[in-house]
């Protein structure tokens, strides 16, 4: 089983007898994999002051706190509740 799916699914055989995927296709998948990497850093930094807010003030744990849930909740299929 293929790790690209539906790249494989996209691609096609070109003129000169190699494979290639339609740049509307490649172009959905970049936007979707930046989506996805914007999702992660933000989780990401989220989680980093909500571990750096355990060990200072509680203003900055209630500050972490809500930095985490709208990460959460920025993350497609995520709940911040």
């Amino acid at each position: 089983m293929s790790d690209t799916p539906r790249t494989d699914a996209a691609s096609r055989m070109a003129f000169s007898g190699e494979y290639m995927v339609p740049i509307q296709d490649a172009q959905k998948l970049e936007c979707e994999l930046a989506d996805m990497t914007k999702q992660r850093d933000a989780l990401a930094e989220a989680g980093n002051q909500l571990l750096e807010s355990l060990y200072s003030e509680d203003w900055r744990k209630v500050h972490a706190i809500r930095s985490m849930r709208k990460a959460l909740a920025a993350v497609k299929g995520g709940s911040h509740e």
